[in-house]
């Protein structure tokens, strides 16, 4: 399960450059979604993705908290983990696992040929 978004973005770009190239790729329609915020938030937004009570409470004590600190935000209530937590860990898990098996469908949509 790939984690880290800046390799995946930097391999991303890379690709993109070595098709302007003329380089042939294979593939590229295989690879994974990013697990970064803005593609967890969709799952999240769309009620795709919840948390569970009990995380959620956990995530809003934290969140108020952080809100108290000198020159925090305190605009919106969220939950709120440290980047290592495991519902982090899990939440971008799940954001790659979605994502990639709503792939196939999509390609489907856009006229690629599956390899699977």
């Amino acid at each position: 399960m790939p984690f880290h978004k800046l390799t995946q973005w930097l391999c991303y770009s890379l690709l993109q450059v070595f098709k302007d190239a003329g380089i042939l790729i294979e593939g590229e329609h295989l690879l994974t979604a990013l697990p970064e915020y803005r593609n967890g938030g969709l799952l999240v937004d769309t009620g795709l993705l919840t948390l569970k009570p009990d995380l959620t409470e956990e995530g809003l004590a934290a969140y108020r908290a952080n809100a108290l600190l000198p020159g925090q935000p305190a605009m919106e209530v969220i939950p709120l983990f440290p980047p290592d937590s495991d519902v982090i860990v899990e939440w971008r898990a799940c954001t790659v696992a979605i994502i990639d098996s709503l792939v196939p469908g999509i390609n489907a949509a856009l006229g690629f040929i599956s390899s699977q």
